[in-house]
């Protein structure tokens, strides 16, 4: 696999990270926005018409986030023949019929991270012998977790929080616009 990536923060590095040292997956060109130190000498572009035009890359690994211009390069990538990863939420969320029938129509694959889709399946405030399961919620939110209510809730969003996950208080869930595109993805794809 020979990849192109688009962004490079903390999951883009990671994702070149992860890559490094092996025969079978290769990371040929970044799209920076900016230049950013610790990335190899050859490897950044600054122009997606690169990762784009480059035959040796099949697979399209878009960590950018946002809408725009992610849309645009992901439909680009995939009428050129590129299969597409991407870790984007809210362009899944937005776009998830028209992205999937076009990946259809052009015969490449079109994959989300579990991030994406870590709430599928999954349910909220659903109890099953006095457990209460939050699959959904906490899926959304990057904990994945099930927990019994009272303060576990509160204990699990600080050990999250210093692991780095953003994890939301459920006040703040139903005002939140991440977990909008979220029930938006699941309606989508339920439907």
């Amino acid at each position: 696999m020979n990849i192109g990536l688009l962004g490079f923060g903390v999951v883009g590095g990671g994702v070149l990270e992860l890559t490094q040292g092996r025969g079978d997956i290769t990371v040929s060109r970044v799209l920076l926005r900016s230049p950013k130190p610790g990335l190899p000498e050859g490897l950044a572009t600054y122009d997606f018409n690169d990762i784009l035009c480059d035959e040796r890359i099949d697979t399209v690994v878009e960590v950018m986030g946002g809408l725009h211009p992610a849309y645009e390069y992901v439909t680009a990538a995939m009428e050129r023949g590129k299969n597409v990863v991407t870790a984007n939420k809210a362009l899944i969320a937005a776009y998830y019929r028209e992205l999937t029938g076009l990946a259809k129509k052009k015969g490449v694959a079109l994959r989300c991270t579990a991030a994406v889709g870590g709430g599928i399946p999954g349910s909220y405030g659903t109890e099953d012998d006095g457990q209460v399961h939050t699959g959904l919620a906490d899926g959304l939110v990057g904990g994945g977790h099930q927990e019994s209510g009272g303060d576990d809730h509160d204990k699990r969003d600080d050990d999250d929080q210093d692991v780095g996950i953003d994890v939301l208080h459920d006040s703040f869930l139903l005002e939140d616009e991440f977990l909008f595109s979220m029930l938006s993805f699941l309606a989508v794809v339920t439907t």
